[in-house]
């Protein structure tokens, strides 16, 4: 009878001891489950924040390439205006000798040759 006392009150301790140690669990699940969702909100924020700056990053890329498509052009441009500019200066400088040579001509030894 003594030892059926003793088996009961031992299943009873081990039963609560164990009812409780199943609640600490449970709540410790429940905790972890919170902070998980937690932590996959922020992944979620974190992974659209990085697309969103993927995207950025691929706008500045392109707008660089045409920046650099504008420049070349701009330069290209540049050149083709400064080869101009030389053509006229040289084509000016071949004009003014010109002029300064019928200048010094006198027209009646060209026109009578003595």
């Amino acid at each position: 009878e003594f030892l059926e006392k003793l088996g009961e009150t031992e299943d009873e301790y081990n039963d609560t001891e164990l009812d409780d140690e199943l609640r600490q669990l449970l709540d410790e699940e429940r905790q972890l489950m919170q902070e998980l969702e937690l932590a996959e909100r922020e992944r979620k924020k974190i992974a659209e924040a990085m697309a969103i700056e993927k995207q950025k990053a691929k706008k500045l890329d392109e707008d660089e390439e045409i920046y650099w498509q504008e420049y070349n052009d701009q330069c290209r441009i540049a050149s083709e205006l400064e080869d101009e500019q030389r053509s006229v200066d040289n084509q000016l400088k071949y004009a003014q000798a010109q002029l300064d040579r019928l200048k010094k001509t006198n027209v009646f030894n060209a026109t009578f040759h003595i």
